[in-house]
């Protein structure tokens, strides 16, 4: 986890920011290099614009590297990224034509990129260490090799708990990207990152957080995301049938237990349950969307996109009225759209209007944010002694 000077015992505002914004992009690396892969595989989707999407991920990390290292060293290292996603590229390739002598050359091309990259970033910040950065880097490989080969020979099975080994090792990269930044800029952090915000997180109380408080934020953005994840691979699972459907409906149930376990400690048990409940209805009622629409049958399909406004509606009282911190009517709002994307997404699928579902799914990753931050505002105000101990 989160490497930072020992002698800090809270983190700003913009420090939290920017260890978010950093997983999020590592997180990005990983959701859209596996969306690649798939399309390459299927030709379900758009190859073109995804790969569009994974080089703007590195304009992303340019700009976050910037402010701290420069714009050439900012460049430098873009550069030595965007190799290894070629690299990457390049297996997925093979793979897809089965030939076995150019897939062992991108392999081994890619374990050198990945000792560049560890030498760049260990020369450019004495915060940052070589072997930790290559072990991180030869981690991310070797994951992320046997998630293709998983996917390629039908393991859908393994390549789902791959996918949630990969989506964990994307927070341990962000967060020591993030503590080279911190560690190095130490005293003068505070004015000089700009992260993209928390929202809902109220700035105006509190200078400074704890790391409890931190995780907490971060937990719940990742549930959040994860959400929204794995009902996007629900969604390609039944439409193509490709993948396991039954283990994503796991994974989704697997987010609904951890979220209760994440508010029992707050909320208590039989309000955490009742949560529990309420989400796993909706979920179900997702699944019955999806369902409708590959049969085509627009009766079903209407059904269930009033349940799950239905459902969102009682979620939105349920909350509301456990937690004075949380508004109904925000919660309504926030819920409201995650369930127009969702009924837009599969849509866009379904008609084969793939660029426009990448900017969707875009969309829906950063609502998905806003729901952990808003979640965390609660929770932070409802029992901020229990946290603060």
């Amino acid at each position: 986890m989160v490497n930072y000077s020992q002698t800090n015992q809270f983190l700003t505002y913009e420090q939290v920011n920017l260890i978010n914004d950093f997983r999020a992009l590592w997180s990005d690396v990983i959701i859209w290099l596996r969306s690649y892969a798939v399309s390459v595989l299927t030709e379900f989707s758009d190859v073109n614009a995804i790969r569009n999407r994974i080089a703007r991920i590195t304009d992303e990390l340019n700009q976050k590297l910037q402010p701290f290292f420069g714009v050439e060293q900012a460049a430098q290292f873009q550069q030595l990224f965007l190799l290894y996603l070629l690299h990457a590229d390049s297996i997925i390739s093979a793979m897809k034509d089965n030939d076995r002598q150019a897939a062992d050359s991108a392999v081994v091309a890619l374990y050198k990129d990945a000792d560049n990259m560890a030498d760049f970033l260990a020369r450019i910040n004495p915060d940052w260490s070589r072997d930790q950065w290559q072990n991180l880097f030869y981690q991310l490989t070797e994951t992320g090799i046997a998630e293709i080969i998983a996917l390629y020979s039908g393991d859908y099975e393994k390549e789902i708990s791959i996918r949630s080994r990969l989506l964990k090792l994307a927070l341990v990269l962000g967060d020591y990207m993030a503590s080279g930044v911190i560690n190095k800029l130490s005293d003068g952090i505070h004015s000089s990152v700009k992260g993209s915000g928390m929202s809902g997180i109220s700035q105006n109380q509190d200078t400074y957080l704890t790391y409890g408080q931190m995780n907490l934020i971060s937990d719940f953005r990742s549930l959040w995301s994860e959400l929204v994840l794995w009902i996007r691979s629900y969604m390609g699972s039944i439409l193509t049938g490709f993948s396991d459907s039954d283990a994503i409906r796991g994974q989704l149930n697997r987010i609904s237990v951890e979220m209760k376990q994440k508010l029992e400690p707050f909320l208590g048990t039989e309000p955490s349950d009742r949560f529990q409940y309420l989400l796993n209805l909706y979920l179900y009622h997702i699944q019955d969307l999806v369902g409708a629409q590959k049969e085509n049958d627009q009766q079903a399909m209407e059904s269930a996109v009033a349940q799950i406004y239905n459902d969102t509606d009682g979620m939105s009282d349920f909350l509301s009225q456990t937690n004075p911190y949380w508004s109904k009517d925000q919660w309504q709002n926030l819920l409201d759209q995650q369930n127009e994307l969702i009924v837009s997404q599969l849509t866009a699928l379904v008609s084969g209007e793939y660029e426009r579902e990448i900017e969707i799914r875009d969309r829906g990753m950063k609502l998905a944010l806003v729901l952990g931050d808003y979640m965390a505002h609660g929770v932070l105000h409802f029992l901020r002694p229990v946290l603060l101990r």
